[in-house]
């Protein structure tokens, strides 16, 4: 049996076991949770348990599905919780911004299992620990979990723009979201190297050639059943449309597009693709047009505006664009989240910014990479106005939570060093297992009311295959999501022990893992 990931607030075992081969069918009690029989059934034979076969099912342990929970007290509406839909949009699926509406119940008795919650997505978080603990086992101790997370946001981020991965791909990503009890998936869509979300009307985005990582894009249908499958397992897809810098891709099919001069202070044989330039009419009106597809596209009620690494972009340029596309997200009916460079335009209480580097991250000296230590000598500024504005953070350390870092070849198997050396940012030092693992979300020192969430990043320089997604992102992604679900990380000495518990599960889904020698696998 696997131990969990994350660990549950409460666990203990009430005496007795029940048969797993004799689970009957997923049933559920109102309404509201018809929906989930399918979901939860379909996890639970994933990971090892299908229903028995029986004539008459009903005699059976079922599982059910409840809504039983004392409510909650209403919390405030959230910064960055707008849900209004802009006209002709979907409909907005929306996520309770407090994080006790995703608290549940897990009952395993000799007569059935109980699955309660507060919400629908209470419900299925206790439906994926129940999928952790019948895999791969025939006998299923009689307990009781409770649990609830620390953190409303709870994220992966997947960078499609230089790696393209299908929409079957993306739904397994969402599945392993899911085991892991994450509630959103972050798309960064376009970049230098492709743009990869169709814009009705503007055929030449992803008509252009890219310049890396595999040719593709979603059309508006397969962008729809991607988070319509994510919305039944109560995971938000966010969509990122990095502007005003990370544009090559988008001035590469539209030429006419006003960028912003080279800066004097750029050394003379630095490489420089150069920001858009959103003072230009022109140009702000074609990325307005963008931002309104996207929205009208968007399911969830937020949008990814970017706004990181905009070299050359002076203070006066970047804010003009940054407040623009705040603005025309919010017109749009959603509401914009962006990288943490986006405190230089100014922050106010709605605002959510990814706080993923400081300069003692880059690790750069005084005399390394001028251009960089400029850009990166204003980062701890970013948190400090974030948090003076009032606005909320979403932590992403580089550090710890981008998982593109190299492992270290330490830890290699044999059969794996190749992957070691192949896989991974080669500018970021290799890190261990261990290392990922002892991300403590505290130590950013931010005040509990300041923090959104946590959100693990993928960025997809070196991958060229779904078995190079995965690799990247097990074993780390479990502890990451470890810390974020319970909002410490556990010791070393146990994750490794539930890390190598959970191999089967990754086997069972032919999902390609990392196997640090830190481990002893199972």
């Amino acid at each position: 049996m696997a131990r969990l990931i994350p660990r549950p607030v409460q666990q203990a075992r009430t005496g007795g076991v029940l048969d797993v081969s004799r689970l009957g069918p997923v049933v559920a009690t109102g309404a509201e949770l018809a929906s989930l029989v399918g979901v939860a059934a379909d996890m639970l034979a994933r990971y090892g348990a299908p229903a028995a076969e029986a004539e008459d099912p009903s005699a059976l342990p079922r599982v059910e599905l409840r809504l039983d929970l004392p409510p909650a007290a209403p919390p405030a509406t959230p910064p960055g919780a707008q849900t209004a839909a802009s006209p002709g949009a979907p409909p907005v699926v929306t996520q309770p911004g407090d994080s006790q509406d995703e608290a549940y119940r897990l009952q395993v008795e000799q007569a059935g299992i109980r699955c309660t919650g507060r919400t629908p997505a209470g419900v299925l978080r206790a439906v994926s620990t129940l999928a952790q603990l019948v895999a791969e086992t025939g006998e299923l101790p009689c307990q009781v979990i409770e649990d609830n997370p620390r953190v409303g946001w709870r994220g992966l981020m997947v960078d499609v723009a230089r790696s393209f991965r299908t929409p079957a791909e993306l739904r397994e990503v969402v599945d392993l979201c899911v085991l892991y009890k994450l509630n959103r998936l972050h798309l960064h869509l376009t970049d230098d190297e492709a743009w990869r979300l169709a814009i009705p009307g503007l055929p030449e985005l992803t008509d252009a050639p890219v310049s890396s990582g595999g040719t593709g894009y979603y059309t508006v249908t397969e962008f729809g059943d991607l988070q319509d499958y994510a919305a039944e397992r109560h995971v938000i897809v966010v969509p990122e449309i990095d502007l005003p810098g990370h544009c090559g891709a988008l001035v590469r099919a539209i030429p006419s597009l006003a960028r912003l001069p080279r800066p004097a202070w750029l050394a003379a044989d630095a490489a420089y693709a150069g920001p858009i330039d959103l003072a230009d009419d022109a140009t702000r009106a074609l990325v307005g047009q963008i931002v309104g597809q996207v929205a009208r596209q968007t399911r969830g009620p937020y949008i990814h505006i970017g706004a990181d690494e905009a070299y050359g972009a002076d203070d006066q340029a970047f804010a003009t664009a940054v407040r623009f596309l705040r603005a025309r997200v919010r017109e749009a009916g959603k509401e914009p989240v962006a990288w943490q460079e986006a405190a230089r335009a100014g922050v106010d209480e709605r605002d959510i910014l990814q706080h993923w580097i400081s300069l003692a991250m880059t690790g750069l000296s005084a005399t390394e990479s001028p251009t960089l230590r400029r850009h990166f000598e204003s980062a701890d500024a970013d948190v400090r106005a974030a948090v003076a504005g009032g606005a909320r953070l979403l932590l992403s350390p580089q550090s710890h939570a981008y998982l593109d870092r190299p492992y270290d070849p330490a830890i290699a198997p044999a059969d794996q060093r190749d992957v070691a050396r192949r896989l991974g940012f080669p500018h970021y030092p290799p890190h261990t297992v261990a290392a990922a693992a002892a991300w403590d979300p505290d130590s950013a020192g931010l005040p509990g009311a300041h923090i959104a969430g946590v959100e693990a990043t993928l960025f997809g320089e070196t991958i060229t295959s779904f078995a190079d997604l995965t690799t990247m992102l097990l074993p780390r992604l479990p502890a990451i999501a470890e810390s974020a679900w319970t909002g410490r990380p556990a010791p070393w000495t146990e994750m490794r022990q539930s890390l190598a518990s959970h191999a089967p599960l990754w086997r069972r889904r032919d999902w390609a893992f990392f196997a640090s020698t830190e481990v002893d696998w199972a």
